[in-house]
């Protein structure tokens, strides 16, 4: 597709096309350059393979809800970035918070906008209990609903990134469910 897109006259370099891919999977997967829908659309096929087995494993629900695109690409936050623009990134948040809950005061709205930070720089603010295993990167249950176009400079959009990183975390879960019934392994640890 990328071939496609420079013989056409395209001007974007490898990373930017990616990038353009990228914001095209979560715009259900159009775009207004053809090579970069049609990139989009076989990278489809990608994440739909493991997210159907999954699904299968019951490690997905089978009616995924999208609440912040039209189409889903799993977030990789650019912590880089986040550290490098935090004021911007928590008015940002602050200001989501604020939406969602109109009758919180602005200091509330901000201590909030922290600990989602803080979660997504890997500091989570409580303890897991030691029975439960969180499931880990795609699987994970999206509870900080934001727009992604609102935080979309704070996201990976180079698609070839966004699908090592998911195909590194789904495929170990896949294979574990698989072979011994459940990714945390709770039957073969009973037994050991």
């Amino acid at each position: 597709a990328y071939a496609e897109f420079k013989k056409a006259g395209g001007r974007l370099g490898k990373t930017e096309f990616n990038e353009e891919v990228g914001r095209a999977l979560t715009r259900g997967d159009l775009h207004e350059n053809p090579a970069i829908q049609k990139a989009a659309q076989r990278w489809r096929g990608f994440f739909d393979r493991y997210k159907i087995e999954a699904q299968e494993l019951g490690l997905l629900p089978e009616n995924l809800n999208l609440k912040t695109a039209s189409s889903y690409l799993t977030r990789v936050y650019r912590v880089d970035l986040i550290k490098a623009r935090r004021a911007e990134w928590d008015e940002i948040v602050t200001n989501w918070v604020r939406g969602a809950a109109p009758d919180m005061e602005l200091n509330e709205a901000a201590a909030v906008a922290n600990g989602i930070t803080r979660n997504i720089f890997g500091a989570p603010g409580g303890l897991i209990p030691k029975d439960i295993v969180p499931k880990a990167g795609p699987l994970k249950e999206r509870v900080f609903d934001i727009q992604d176009e609102l935080i979309e400079d704070f996201l990976e959009r180079d698609v070839s990134r966004v699908a090592e990183i998911y195909q590194r975390s789904m495929v170990p879960e896949i294979l574990l469910t698989r072979r011994f019934g459940s990714r945390d392994l709770t039957d073969v640890m009973e037994r050991v």
